[in-house]
């Protein structure tokens, strides 16, 4: 159930799929890989924009939870193998293919 609530139209984006458009969006400007600071400055945007409810005073935790939850070095037992930090530059991110595939909310 809970694998198909993430699907359902009128759901609220995922901190996972807003840093996913984040990344995309400037992969399309020629960048491989993108700065923390550009992530969280953009998904705080897409959240004002798009007019979403997340706890704001620790929504940075939030992202970076999610960056390394679902980094593809990551144990973590929910780790869906979405992004890929830079070994060239500390805090620079990417999409894995499973990432640039991701369909979910």
């Amino acid at each position: 159930m809970q694998r198909r609530e993430q699907f359902l139209p009128g759901t609220v984006p995922s901190i996972k799929s807003l840093i996913i458009q984040v990344i995309e969006k400037e992969q399309e400007k020629g960048n491989q890989f993108i700065a923390l600071s550009i992530i969280y400055e953009e998904v705080e945007k897409l959240v004002t924009e798009k007019n979403l409810v997340y706890k704001m005073d620790t929504f940075r935790n939030s992202i970076r939870g999610e960056l390394n939850k679902h980094e593809a070095t990551s144990i973590h037992p929910d780790n869906m193998n979405l992004f890929v930090w830079s070994s060239d530059q500390k805090g620079y991110y990417s999409l894995t293919d499973k990432g640039k595939t991701y369909d979910g909310r």
